[in-house]
């Protein structure tokens, strides 16, 4: 199905009343249009369609005359394919669909309306047109705009119908914006719409009330007066300021004062002391005021509260930098001016003044203060203790901050021996690590002896199982809870898995009673002789208990029994997992274990044997 689109109805320039319709069509196929079948029809208001005459250009337009009753006009235009042969038959390339469009008699079309009547009041916009005297407005058309940097942005708009020649159209609109309004006239046909050809003029731009008054800040200016500070609105031309010492007074009493200011800052001078007093604000311009601003508060004459005060760490080492951090407390918002810091170190005592930076921006919130006190002229054992007071902008310090303290300690030491080579080469287990921590001062309280490895590879673990070792990752990490600063420990084949030709290294901390660490760290290379070994074992079935005795046996390649070996037995489960039904048994040919459990239709085994000097595991499954 094909069909015109873009259908248009216009007046002829330079006529009278001759119509001409226009429009675009694409047949489906090139060249296949015939013609168009062009009807006109005409109505003269009673809602009654006459035939106004057809044609067939082969052009997109066509002209007509419509007689002087007419008030509506529609045409009908329907594409024409041409034909072609098939089967002796004349067959039409394409089926043409017929599109219509209507179009009102221009003397119908209302006339230009008058630039509409407009007010506002606070959040509440009113346009009126009076005395309209066009009988062809039926309706007009608001459009609200309004401004933004020279620029009209559309607001909304709305439609009302003429009553008694009179439109009124209301909407609400938002505080801090400049707003102006036009209209258009509307002619109802039915349910059809004719516009006036032009809108009217725009009205001159009306102010809102400004927006609320935000970020209202008060902090101490002297003994008696106070800095108000609060964020700009853009369409303010002046603030009110009032205050009180009690927030109930607002609104409700005449103990309220007030003052004017023409910029986002106000100080107010002339404030009892010892009072809290209340503020507020609100923007003002030629179109009224703004509501109020959130109520803030403020003890002015008031020395501030004791300082919050805090150190990273209750414990130091002799010569570090210890620093000293505080908060200053203000009780009148004023800031930091000066600090006292009182050091009382193993009996002698002294103060530190710290004048307070210049502030770039009084909006940035008060900085946390600090002070660095060298340790380095002080012994082990030492305490220090310390407080501090804060000034603002009274010339008063306020209450001393709780006393914290500070030991110092000698920095803590620990020796560390492995049971290596000169060469710290690790030739057979077990490992022994032997270490010394000091000062006697301070006592341990644990140690923790951690070994990764410093490069990736496989190795077999205790039940034979490949796994890969990553670089980096533990082989082994223990802590070890201890009063002694001596501490030793021994990892044999069966604490730790090593491989031969890799590298290790070995971290040992200490954890002292004052708080303070220390750590040793060395290397070591793994070089033993890896030796294979031949695994069996003997299994009988008690069909009577169902159960199995296993007795493992680890050879020599040379056929011999050694006794540098334990010995392992695991069950084989069916989903691949191990279960452990003993360890550490001897290679004598003897020991035997049960397996109380074995499966009921096929038990398989792992027999594993570890090396005792080197951790080597050889294992076999039967």
């Amino acid at each position: 199905m094909a069909k015109v689109t873009n259908l248009v109805i216009k007046k002829q320039s330079g006529t009278s009343n001759t119509l001409y319709a226009s429009w675009s069509f694409t047949p489906p196929k090139a060249n296949t249009l015939d013609y168009y079948k062009v009807a006109w029809y005409y109505e003269t208001g009673q809602g009654v369609w006459f035939d106004g005459g057809e044609g067939q250009p082969t052009s997109r337009s066509f002209t007509f005359n419509p007689p002087d009753n007419a008030r509506s006009v529609r045409v009908r235009v329907t594409p024409v394919s041409k034909t072609y042969s098939k089967n002796n038959k004349q067959v039409s390339h394409w089926t043409g669909a017929p599109l219509d469009k209507n179009y009102y008699i221009s003397t119908s079309s209302p006339e230009k309306p008058p630039v509409p009547a407009v007010t506002i009041d606070k959040y509440k916009l009113t346009a009126t047109l009076e005395n309209i005297t066009d009988s062809n407005t039926d309706r007009i058309l608001f459009l609200v705009s309004y401004d933004s940097y020279g620029r009209d942005v559309p607001f909304t708009k709305g439609e009302v119908n003429v009553v008694n020649r009179r439109a009124v159209f209301t909407c609400n609109i938002t505080a801090g914006r400049d707003y102006r309004v036009c209209c258009r006239a509307i002619n109802m046909q039915g349910t059809s719409k004719i516009y006036s050809e032009e809108l009217s003029d725009f009205t001159s731009l009306l102010s809102t009330i400004p927006t609320n008054v935000q970020n209202l800040k008060v902090a101490a200016n002297s003994k008696d007066s106070v800095k108000l500070t609060w964020d700009a609105v853009s369409s303010a031309t002046g603030y009110t300021v009032e205050y009180a010492n009690n927030k109930a007074y607002f609104d409700t009493s005449s103990q309220v004062s007030s003052t004017t200011v023409t910029s986002a800052t106000a100080i107010i001078t002339g404030l009892d002391t010892k009072y809290e007093w209340f503020f507020r604000v609100r923007a003002t311009n030629n179109a009224g005021e703004s509501g109020w601003s959130k109520i803030v508060s403020i003890i002015i004459g008031e020395p501030p509260e004791a300082p919050t005060t805090w150190s990273l760490s209750t414990t130091a080492v002799v010569g570090d930098d210890v620093i000293l951090y505080w908060v200053h407390n203000s009780e009148d918002g004023s800031r930091q001016t000066k600090a006292q810091i009182q050091l009382d170190i193993n009996g002698s005592v002294s103060t530190v003044t710290v004048i307070a930076p210049e502030v770039e921006d009084e909006d940035d919130e008060e900085p946390i203060s600090s002070y660095t006190l060298n340790t380095s002229k002080y012994g082990d054992g030492a305490k220090i203790n310390w407080k501090v007071r804060t000034m603002g902008i009274l010339n008063e310090y306020g209450d001393w901050s709780a006393e914290r303290t500070i030991d110092l300690f000698a920095p803590p030491t620990l020796e560390m021996i492995m049971s290596t080579t000169t060469e710290d080469t690790l030739e057979t287990l077990p490992l022994k690590v032997t270490a010394t921590a000091g000062p006697n001062t301070q006592s341990a309280i644990s140690y923790h002896l951690s070994i990764t490895a410093n490069e990736s590879y496989t190795t077999t673990n205790n039940v034979g199982n490949e796994m890969l070792i990553i670089k980096g990752s533990e082989v082994y990490s223990k802590i070890f809870n201890t009063s002694r600063n001596n501490f030793e420990v021994s990892l044999s084949a069966g604490d730790i898995t090593l491989e031969s030709g890799r590298s290790y290294t070995v971290k040992l901390l200490v954890s002292m009673d004052s708080g303070l660490t220390a750590e040793e760290v060395r290397e070591f290379v793994v070089d033993w002789a890896d030796e294979e070994y031949a695994v069996d074992a003997s299994i009988t079935v008690d069909m009577d208990t169902l159960s199995c005795y296993i007795c493992p046996v680890a050879y020599t390649l040379f056929g011999t029994i050694t006794k540098d070996v334990t010995l392992g037995v695991y069950r084989r489960e069916y989903d691949g997992s191990f279960t452990e039904i003993a360890t550490d048994l001897p290679n004598d040919q003897v020991t035997t274990v049960t397996d109380p459990h074995p499966s009921l239709d096929f038990a398989r085994y792992r027999i594993v044997a570890r090396e005792i000097s080197t951790g080597k595991i050889s294992y076999e499954d039967l």
